[in-house]
């Protein structure tokens, strides 16, 4: 007697859902993504799998689907690295401010390598450059003048926060230090 048919085989229809068996295709690996896993998880004959792979463009629609989650993937990666950024700078706009408001109460020690070092930071952050990306080219002379703006109400706001005078008043020695 030959071998049993599965049920339902013998009355035109499939004897396995081929979604299903698409969907498990689509889930493995894609260097280990092939129609003999398929066959061997759902108990059919690989060459059956091959037909059904051939037919819906199985291969294809996994390759098309892998493309999409990469995609996805890249996109969620840049908006978490941009949350990351503006987290960082939205500190040190803070730190700045911080150390406005202690220098003007006269609280906090500021030397001169304080600021620059958190203008370095943000300048880093801002400018930085993965081995994928293509570096930019200098920016153009009308961008010299922005940076030249920026940095002279950077300065208005120090010497009006008193931080011009607080370390003028911590370079000049105090009254009998200078041996007199």
């Amino acid at each position: 007697m030959a071998s049993e048919r599965k049920p339902g085989s013998d009355r035109g229809r499939s004897s396995i859902d081929w979604q299903q068996a698409f969907q498990y295709y689509a889930s493995l690996p894609p260097d280990g993504r092939d129609y003999r896993q398929v066959a061997k998880h759902f108990g059919v004959s690989v060459r059956t799998v091959e037909r059904h792979g051939q037919k819906e463009g199985w291969r294809e629609r996994a390759c098309a689907m892998d493309r999409e989650a990469a995609t996805s993937a890249a996109a969620k990666l840049v908006q978490e690295r941009a949350a990351k950024l503006a987290d960082v700078d939205r500190l040190i706009d803070g730190s700045f401010v911080s150390y406005a408001h202690q220098l003007r109460e006269g609280r906090v020690r500021l030397t001169a390598s304080d600021l620059p070092r958190l203008h370095k930071l943000r300048r880093e952050l801002w400018d930085d450059h993965t081995v994928d990306e293509p570096v930019s080219p200098p920016p153009p002379a009308g961008a010299r003048a922005d940076e030249a703006i920026h940095k002279r109400e950077l300065l208005r706001a120090l010497r009006d926060a008193g931080a011009f005078d607080r370390l003028e008043q911590l370079a000049r020695p105090e009254d009998g230090e200078d041996g007199e």
